[in-house]
């Protein structure tokens, strides 16, 4: 069961940090930076050198405008969001950082991690994927209670899991911005993995988009369909057709021969149930 402050989450950082915290500046401290380290929890994984280089030069030109927010983790502090903000100042040689100080859950700061980074859309589907997962994992939440935490449909939340279950080269595609969420998501019907990975090669040879994708995969269903249909012995062809005309003419049928030739056989039992066949066929 999650707590209040949990089911708070979903409404993003205001929902935890009070509107005039900043203005007032009563609940902000200025904390070396030495004595902070990173969230072990944060879901993005990646940081563009370019991003943090800019902030930083920003930073030592007009300082830090906002302060991250940190949790007590021992004797110092650990990061629960802003590490971006943490990197560019440790870059720009800062000896103290402004923060605000809360006291959060270990299942609460990875949530505020995540819920940051996606209400920012910082992080790419596969990181968000691996959040989500996290929280299933470690926190034991459902997919229901993940969607009500951000906002989202249940589905969009299960859906996002599902990227995981691609083949690495695909998640690694997503993650370098190779390969867009829309694109994979057309894959995930394909279970079939060597199947999945020549799609995969022909979309990015090819420069498919996410139509052509679900075209060509429904092709190969058709494909898919019609050698089952040649494959079929003549009693498995015939009962297919025996049990259709027998749903259709609400009365029992029988088909003998083979696919080149045979009979048709309808049974009625009565003189209304020969009435009503006859009604069915189009002969009264």
């Amino acid at each position: 069961m999650l707590d209040s402050k949990s089911k708070r989450l979903g409404k993003g950082l205001e929902a935890l940090i009070p509107k005039g915290a900043l203005a007032s500046g009563r609940t902000i401290v200025h904390i070396p930076l030495n004595k902070i380290s990173p969230n072990p929890f944060q879901p993005r994984k990646y940081f563009k050198n370019e991003a943090i280089e800019s902030l930083s030069e920003s930073i030592k030109k007009f300082g830090l405008a906002q302060p991250i927010l940190v949790r007590r983790k021992g004797i110092g502090y650990e990061i629960v969001s802003g590490e971006r903000r943490f990197r560019a100042s440790r870059l720009a040689n800062l000896e103290r950082i402004p923060a605000i100080v809360k006291d959060y859950t270990d299942q609460e700061s990875l949530m505020m991690a995540i819920v940051e980074n996606i209400e920012r859309e910082e992080l790419n589907a596969i990181e968000v994927a691996k959040g989500y997962n996290r929280l299933v994992n470690e926190f034991s939440l459902t997919h229901e209670e993940i969607a009500t935490l951000f906002s989202r449909s249940r589905s969009a939340v299960t859906n996002s899991l599902r990227l995981l279950s691609l083949p690495q080269k695909i998640i690694m595609a997503i993650t370098d911005g190779d390969f867009s969420e829309g694109h994979a998501r057309a894959l995930l019907s394909v279970s079939h993995e060597p199947t999945l990975n020549a799609i995969f090669e022909l979309a990015v040879k090819n420069k498919w988009t996410v139509r052509e994708i679900e075209s060509y995969i429904k092709g190969l269903r058709q494909k898919s369909d019609v050698q089952k249909e040649k494959n079929l012995n003549d009693k498995q062809y015939l009962g297919r057709f025996e049990s259709a005309l027998s749903n259709e003419f609400e009365t029992r049928v029988k088909i003998s021969g083979n696919k080149k030739k045979g009979y048709v056989k309808l049974y009625y039992k009565s003189n209304k149930g020969f009435s009503d066949l006859l009604k069915k066929l189009g002969r009264t």
